[in-house]
């Protein structure tokens, strides 16, 4: 189906079941311009990844259709998906790795904030988790500054929730999630924020190998060059077709690696699931 005119939405829908070794441009451009059309078929595929997520897991280690779904929705801005997400989010992180691993480090700020409506609480509850993966708290404070850059965030609300995250809401101890708001300050100009930033580093609260104190403070003062999908998803064709799972020999040389990695995982993450 690669280069020939797809009418059929069933076939387009079988387009984006698995990788290929190719991005199935033209079918991903149909299913975003026939909303009518794919919007069951997506909710549906969202419903199972949320609900059923072990019916994803199931499946086989090239199935990408639960992720062209999650992008499709997002670019939509379709908000019966955020309950959806939400449920998601309460999977461990290794679960999402299983579900997501293409997406989440590409696309997932900008999925929450594209999706989210506005409905901050689920965002800061993460944020705020000791207990929760970095990787997710620090997406979580990404897409409040995509809200933020895309003004649907105040300043002086974003600002105020980071001085309540430096003084009181998070732990005293070195971390991802210091290092991010450290830089997302920075690079936003919040000069709110810098005498929060100057203590982070005399707490030592920073790796300075990811941040140093006159990065840090440089960056208050120059300008830097926007990370270009540090946005909402409004051309999501444009945003994916360079990811490496779409190359010709994504499929070929790692095949074998990452299919013994994904069964030793879901393996692993079973054993926990049955343990008393």
């Amino acid at each position: 189906m690669k280069n020939t005119v797809m009418c059929d939405h069933q076939e387009v829908w079988s387009e984006l079941e698995n990788l290929s070794g190719y991005f199935p441009r033209e079918a991903l451009q149909q299913v975003l311009q026939r909303r009518q059309a794919f919007y069951p078929l997506l909710a549906e595929e969202l419903s199972v990844l949320a609900n059923h997520p072990d019916q994803i897991l199931t499946k086989n280690s090239s199935y990408f259709r639960h992720i062209f779904s999650l992008l499709v929705m997002a670019q939509w801005r379709e908000k019966q998906a955020w309950p959806l997400i939400i449920k998601l989010l309460k999977n461990g992180q290794q679960h999402l790795d299983l579900l997501l691993g293409d997406v989440l480090p590409e696309a997932f700020p900008q999925i929450i904030a594209s999706l989210c409506h506005g409905d901050l609480a689920p965002l800061k509850q993460l944020i705020e988790d000791q207990e929760a993966d970095d990787f997710l708290r620090v997406v979580m404070l990404q897409a409040l500054f995509i809200l933020y850059k895309e003004q649907d965030l105040p300043r002086q609300q974003l600002v105020d929730y980071l001085q309540q995250l430096c003084t009181e809401k998070l732990e005293r101890s070195a971390g991802e999630v210091w290092d991010y708001l450290v830089l997302l300050c920075s690079e936003n100009h919040l000069h709110e924020l810098k005498p929060q930033i100057i203590k982070c580093f005399d707490d030592q609260l920073v790796e300075t190998y990811f941040i140093s104190r006159t990065e840090a403070l440089d960056l208050f003062n120059k300008q830097v060059e926007p990370w270009v999908f540090f946005a909402y998803i409004t051309d999501l064709v444009e945003m994916i077709k360079g990811w490496e799972c779409f190359l010709p020999d994504a499929l070929n040389e790692d095949e074998a690696a990452e299919l013994a990695t994904f069964e030793s995982d879901l393996q692993s993450l079973k054993d926990y699931k049955e343990q008393p």
